[in-house]
């Protein structure tokens, strides 16, 4: 179990590395503020965090890991993989 979230995270991180992309603040912005919705299904809660991880993959690493570590745990805790 822990070998498989060390190769999704590792997979996760290489991928964020090599992605260069320009990215806009206000789809970041509305990626953050869905994920504060109340109501999100927990399948379109990793999605958004997937999603987050990607877009922020080149601006700020440290919080596009966060969000991937976020979404790989919720994943687990749900068994949605």
């Amino acid at each position: 179990m822990k070998r498989l979230l060390r190769i999704i995270l590792l997979a996760t991180i290489f991928q964020l590395l090599t992605q260069t992309s320009n990215i806009w603040a206000t789809n970041i912005d509305s990626l953050e503020q869905r994920l504060k919705t109340t109501n999100l299904h927990p399948a379109e809660k990793i999605s958004v965090l997937k999603d987050l991880s990607y877009e922020l993959a080149s601006i700020d690493l440290r919080k596009a890991i966060h969000y991937a570590q976020e979404g790989i745990k919720l994943a687990v805790k749900t068994k949605d993989r």
